[in-house]
């Protein structure tokens, strides 16, 4: 299931907290969900975008929550649009102007020019679907995703994968958990023992 994970109602906030591995997994999702929701036409006219981004637009998502909710009014396709923006500018921070950084900003730069009052009829922001795996019951959208990203980078650090912010901190909300804390002593009692 397609997940987009907002941690903050401040959009840069949210693309901020973000690892480095997350944050570039959003960007193509998100840029995806600005891609279909406008009933595909940014995908078939070859004069707003280039042939070779065809492939990155997949249909198999079409209907998940986070697709139907872009499509149900302009206040969630702008939302969006403008989280695509924080999570280009974010990754940019911490890569530098790459070309895919240039190709994203094309991308994104031709979803803005479609009218999307075409396609989309409802004007409103609407509440963002929670599509957590464990965090359903919890309301505020924001503290489920967190919740699930704090899951998901323990899990990686348990098994001794990195989790990485380049040009960036960790964000409080997970620097600030007892399982985070106790990783920090053991490299700190290893750095002793090293050191």
């Amino acid at each position: 299931m397609l997940k987009v994970y907002v941690t903050d109602d401040s959009l840069r906030e949210s693309a901020s907290n973000l690892d480095d591995v997350t944050l570039f997994s959003e960007l193509s999702k998100v840029l995806n969900i600005c891609l279909t929701s406008t009933n595909f036409k940014l995908r078939e006219d070859k004069k707003l975008i280039p042939e070779k981004m065809k492939l990155t637009s997949r249909l198999a998502n079409i209907n998940s929550p986070w697709m139907v909710w872009a499509r149900k009014s302009i206040g969630n396709y702008n939302w969006v649009i403008n989280y695509a923006n924080y999570l280009l500018l974010e990754y940019e921070k911490r890569k530098g102007a790459t070309e895919l950084i240039k190709y994203y900003r094309n991308v994104l730069a031709s979803a803005m020019k479609i009218d999307a009052g075409e396609f989309i009829k409802g004007i409103r922001m609407t509440p963002m679907p929670n599509t957590t795996t464990n965090f359903k019951f919890i309301a505020d959208v924001y503290e489920a995703y967190r919740k699930e990203l704090i899951v998901i980078w323990a899990g990686k650090l348990k098994s001794g994968k990195q989790v990485i912010w380049t040009n960036n901190s960790v964000p409080d909300w997970f620097a600030e958990t007892e399982f985070f804390k106790s990783v920090c002593t053991v490299l700190e009692d290893l750095e002793v023992v090293d050191g």
